[in-house]
């Protein structure tokens, strides 16, 4: 169900090199922030090297943090920015952190890394336990159409980047019936050749909010992006705010737009 531990081992070398932490400024630690208060706890799923939880420190949260992969764990308590994070290592499937929070955090695709729909609903219930009435949970995936226009069904081998000395290829391999897609990431330099593989379990929209329902959740918030624009057939992003019992997000919170947007997609 959940096999990210081995992938990570592999992946943690090179994570922050691949993925650059993100900038205080970076769009989505504003948007988190305008919706949580100062000083509030938050607890990361999968905070990985800190990418996230960082920056959400630099702003004024108090983090705490649960990650499978203690390799990555332990390049994360390697940087000094890092002081006054808590983590635990564990299945944020059942590791549970101390307390009640005003945000849990699950982006990157983190909840793609759980590759079966009821443990992907097992961690929806493990975030609605962690949250104080009032709380939110932030999620970020990407999108299952842009997956499926991207991969197909089957196999395919794309190209990432090329350089004068470097080539990093993306070797795919989907099952649309199973909603699961393996990717490893191959780069070649003058050193020699690295293999970095990581599997997904997407989500379509639809079945997404019928999870949420099964969780207790419901989806207040539904963006394309962390700059808020609309989630369509043309985005590559799924942006989803969601909160216990159906409470709606304040109006003063959100773009135009949305503004009165009602807190059950289906209505």
């Amino acid at each position: 169900m959940y096999a990210t531990r081995d992938e990570y081992v592999v992946r943690a070398r090179t994570y922050d090199d691949d993925y650059p932490p993100l900038a205080d400024d970076d769009p989505m630690i504003a948007f988190m922030r305008n919706r949580i208060s100062e000083g509030a706890r938050v607890v990361e799923f999968g905070i990985g090297t800190g990418r996230v939880a960082i920056p959400l420190l630099h702003s004024g949260c108090r983090l705490w943090g649960i990650d499978i992969s203690a390799e990555m764990l332990a390049r994360l308590a390697a940087k000094d920015e890092a002081n006054g994070i808590e983590t635990m290592e564990g299945s944020f499937l059942d590791t549970r952190a101390p307390g009640a929070f005003a945000a849990v955090v699950c982006v990157f695709n983190t909840l793609y890394h759980v590759h079966a729909q009821d443990g992907q609903v097992q961690a929806l219930k493990a975030a609605a336990d962690h949250l104080e009435p009032d709380g939110f949970l932030f999620l970020e995936n990407t999108s299952a159409l842009h997956i499926t226009e991207r991969y197909g069904d089957g196999s395919r081998i794309l190209l990432q980047d090329i350089g004068n000395t470097s080539l990093w290829l993306l070797a795919a391999q989907m099952c649309a019936i199973e909603q699961r897609l393996r990717i490893t990431h191959i780069k070649m330099t003058d050193s020699g050749t690295s293999l970095a593989p990581v599997t997904f379990r997407y989500i379509w929209p639809a079945e997404l909010r019928l999870m949420a329902q099964q969780a207790g959740l419901q989806i207040a918030e539904e963006y394309g992006d962390w700059s808020q624009h609309p989630f369509d057939g043309s985005s590559t992003s799924h942006i989803v705010v969601m909160r216990k019992n159906g409470r709606p997000t304040a109006d003063d919170a959100l773009p135009a737009h949305r503004k009165g947007y009602s807190r059950n997609i289906a209505d």
